[in-house]
C-alpha cells in the first residue's frame, strides 16, 4: 500500500511558537471582554483615560466593510515585563508575517507605565529610548500590513529606575499629583499612537489596578467622587451606610470601582 505523503508545507518553529501563544492570548482576551462586557451592563465607566485625546477614543463609524480585529498580545519572544526593552528588532518582521500567515489583522502592545516614565513624583523622567522602540513597532506593524491596539495600564516593568510597581498604583490612587504624572504618560503615548495609521484603538486594562486600598489621606477625593454622584444614581444605594471608605473586596465593592473609574476617567 502507498504511503500517504502530507503535502502541507511545515510550520517554522517561530510559527508553532506563535500559533500556541495565539491560542492562549486569545481565550484570555475571550475572558477578558466576558468580564468587561459584565462589567458594562452594570453601567461602569469603561472609557480611556481622560488624557487621551478624542482623536484616539472616538468610535469609528460601523461599517459592513470594517473586518474585526483578530489580535494577538506580541511580546517579540520575551516575557511581558521585560518585552519593551527586551525585544530583538532583527526578529520583529519575521514575527509579524508569521502572525499575517496565521490570520491575525492585529497585534496588542503592552505599554507599561513605568518603562516610559520611570521617574513620576516628582515628575517627569523619561526613558525616550522606550518611545522609540515603541514607533518602530508601530512601523513594522505597518509594514505587516497588522493594526496596533495600545494596551495602557499593565502594571509590571523591570525597568531599573521605576521603583516597586504596586507602591506606585498604590500611590496612583492615593495621590493626584502622582495622577497627574500618569496623565502626562498617557498624554505622551496617546501622541505616538494618534499620529500613526498603523493604530487602530488605544485601551485601559485593569486588571493590576482594583486590588488596591483607599488611604485615609485621600478621603477628600472620595467626598469629591460622592458629591459628583447624581442624587437618582443608583450607586447611592450601595454606599457604606457608616460613611466609611470601601474596599476591593468588600460588600461596597462596586462603589470602589466606580471610585477608580472616577479617578481615571473623569
Amino acid at each position: 500500500m502507498t504511503p500517504v505523503i502530507s503535502t502541507r508545507p511545515r510550520r517554522t518553529p517561530i510559527q508553532r511558537r506563535l500559533r500556541r501563544l495565539a491560542v492562549v492570548v486569545l481565550v484570555g482576551l475571550a475572558f477578558a471582554l466576558g468580564f468587561l462586557a459584565g462589567r458594562l451592563s452594570q453601567g461602569a465607566l469603561l472609557a480611556p483615560v481622560a488624557a487621551l485625546p478624542a482623536a484616539t477614543t472616538a468610535a469609528a463609524p460601523v461599517s459592513p466593510s470594517v473586518p474585526p480585529l483578530v489580535a494577538a498580545h506580541y511580546f517579540g519572544r520575551q516575557w511581558p515585563k521585560n518585552f519593551i526593552a527586551g525585544f530583538r528588532r532583527a526578529d520583529v518582521a519575521e514575527d509579524f508575517a508569521a502572525l499575517r500567515a496565521e490570520g491575525f489583522n492585529t497585534v496588542v502592545l503592552l505599554v507599561a507605565w513605568g518603562d516610559f516614565q520611570p521617574g513620576y513624583a516628582p515628575c517627569c523622567t523619561w526613558d525616550e529610548r522606550a518611545f522609540e522602540r515603541l514607533r518602530f513597532l508601530l512601523d513594522r506593524a505597518q509594514d505587516a500590513g497588522l493594526g496596533v491596539v495600545v494596551r495602557l495600564g499593565y502594571g509590571w516593568y523591570f525597568h531599573p529606575d521605576g521603583g516597586d510597581p504596586l507602591h506606585r498604583i498604590h500611590r496612583l490612587m492615593n495621590e493626584a499629583p502622582v495622577r497627574q504624572a500618569f496623565f502626562a504618560f498617557s498624554k505622551r503615548i496617546a501622541a505616538v499612537a494618534a499620529d500613526h495609521p498603523a493604530t487602530r484603538l488605544t485601551l485601559l486594562s485593569w486588571e493590576d489596578l482594583w486590588l488596591r486600598r483607599i488611604e485615609p489621606s485621600a478621603r477628600g477625593d472620595y467626598r469629591e467622587f460622592l458629591a459628583s454622584l447624581a442624587d437618582d444614581d443608583p450607586l447611592r444605594r450601595e454606599l457604606p451606610a457608616d460613611g466609611s471608605l470601601p474596599t476591593a473586596e468588600g460588600a461596597h465593592a462596586a462603589v470602589f470601582h466606580r471610585y477608580w473609574d472616577w479617578l481615571l476617567t473623569d
